[in-house]
This record gives structure tokens, C-alpha cells and sequence, in this order.
């Protein structure tokens, strides 16, 4: 059943379906020093991680997720099986709270970390909350390389969960999943680890349809295992083939609202 093509709010025209980025924020990225910590062993600031993350964070960011946006999460079930281990979780990026709604609405309790570009970690004053947050910002050395993986490694050793986004850039309320590699699968494929892959969708509003914004719904699906005795680039494509398929065929369904649409540029601008 094809989807019925109804006037979105905004046509926004992209040139580069894998590099171009409508989050908005215009942040200046700051590259990361040979010094910047992946894991804090200080045990006060452990201490105050833990108080910001629970006691406030994920208490704040439920109700803004719950009321204000009104996500509705379908088959949160399907982890219900791992929570004795860490796990990786990859969805498609359309909205800029993505990583916060993953954190309260699918794997809480567990404390969860999301892999993000540095320039989350690029705004003066708020690095060591966005990190208490939760944030592994992607290495810009070799020396912060090491680091970034010994630090995905022992959170996943702590049976914490990670976030992954591998279409990379937010294009919100996209409609499609946009094409990405095996490359992002190297950590659950090296790990032994399950991936849970997860797709946001719209749906129209019942009430005050027309001014209100859709309906994110989350859907989960069941934990994909990397192949036993495969080689690493095996393994990796097979998780990836897998998440994407699953991505694809909820994305494509008819009740999939399109808000924004996305059309090849040709030279135009988006259109308001």
C-alpha cells in the first residue's frame, strides 16, 4: 500500500543525501585534545554524574518527551531480555532530542550514552554536563581514538546501553532512511554485543491536527545478534543490512506522516 502524498508544512531542498545537516544549531566544532576524558574515574564527579543523570536529567526529559512531544514507544518489550547486558541501539536521526527520547523512553532504567559529533561537546561552559548527560563525542586524533573505543568498550562491560545514529546528520521528520554504512557496526560486530535497531515514524495528531506538530512513534525491534565464527567485516554488514531493512520497512509504511518533504536541489532554497 503506497503512502498518500498530502501538502507537507516545508519542502527542504538538500544537495548531498550523506553529508548535509538541517539540525540548525550553528555550532562552531571544536576539535578534541590529546586530554579530553571518555571516562572520569574522580569519584565526585562520578557521584554528581550520577545525581544530574537520574535525579534530574532523565526525571526533566521524560515529562518534556511524554507531554510535550507526546512520543508514543511501540514493542519496548523487545529489550525486556537485556537487561542484565549491554547493548548497542541504532535508529534513524530525525529530530534533534532523538538521543534523549532513546535515553527516557526505551532504555531506562539502564544508563544509557549516545555517540555524537564534537560540536556537543563544543559549547563553552557545558562540556562536563553534556558528558555527565551522557555524550561520546566522536575522536579527532589518534590519541583520542583510543581512548573514545577503551571507553565504548568499558561502558559496554558495565552493561550500559550506546546509542548509535549511523545516518550521522539530523534531517527532521524525514520521512525515509537515508543510505548508511557497515562501518558504525564495528563496535557491537568487535564486541560480541547485540544490536536493537529502532526507526522514528509520524503519526497525525487526533486533536488540533493542524497546529500541532506530528506524533514521533518509536518503534523497537527485536535484538539482532552478530553471526557466530564470521570475520569482523561479515559480521558487520550482516548488522548492518539487517538494522537497515528494518529501518526501511517501517519508514515506508502509509500512516507515516510527511511533515517536512525532502526534494533534490536544483538550486532552489527550502521553502517555509
Amino acid at each position: 500500500m503506497k503512502r498518500k502524498r498530502e501538502n507537507p508544512k516545508r519542502i527542504i531542498y538538500y544537495r548531498d543525501l550523506l553529508n548535509d545537516d538541517f539540525a540548525g544549531t550553528k555550532i562552531k566544532t571544536q576539535p578534541l585534545d590529546e586530554n579530553f576524558r571518555y571516562i572520569h574515574k574522580n569519584i565526585l564527579w562520578r557521584i554528581l554524574s550520577f545525581l544530574v543523570y537520574f535525579l534530574v536529567a532523565i526525571p526533566v526529559l521524560f515529562l518534556t518527551c511524554k507531554i510535550a512531544l507526546n512520543v508514543k514507544v511501540v514493542n519496548r518489550k523487545a529489550i525486556k531480555n537485556l537487561r542484565k547486558t549491554g547493548y548497542f541501539i541504532y535508529g534513524n536521526h530525525t529530530h534533534i532530542m532523538d538521543a534523549f527520547i532513546s535515553q527516557v523512553c526505551i532504555t531506562r532504567p539502564k544508563r544509557t550514552f549516545i555517540i555524537a559529533d564534537p560540536d556537543a561537546v563544543s559549547i563553552p561552559g557545558v562540556r562536563n554536563l553534556v558528558m555527565m548527560l551522557g555524550c561520546l563525542p566522536l575522536p579527532s586524533t589518534n590519541g583520542t581514538t583510543k581512548k573514545y573505543l577503551e571507553a565504548i568498550q568499558y561502558h559496554i562491560g558495565k552493561k550500559h546501553a550506546i546509542v548509535v545514529f549511523p545516518e550521522a546528520h539530523i534531517w527532521p521528520f524525514a520521512t525515509f532512511i537515508r543510505p548508511f554504512s557497515s562501518s558504525s557496526f564495528r563496535y557491537p560486530a568487535k564486541l560480541n554485543t547485540p544490536v536493537v535497531p529502532i526507526v522514528a515514524t509520524f503519526e497525525k495528531r487526533k486533536i488540533f491536527k493542524r497546529c500541532l506538530k506530528p506524533r514521533m512513534v518509536i518503534t523497537v525491534g527485536e535484538p539482532i545478534f552478530p553471526k557466530q565464527h564470521a570475520d569482523l567485516k561479515t559480521s558487520m554488514q550482516d548488522l548492518r543490512d539487517q538494522t537497515y531493512n528494518f529501518m526501511v520497512e517501517h519508514a515506508s509504511r502509509p500512516d507515516n506522516v510527511e511533515y517536512f518533504r525532502y526534494v533534490k536541489s536544483d538550486g532552489k532554497k527550502s521553502e517555509n
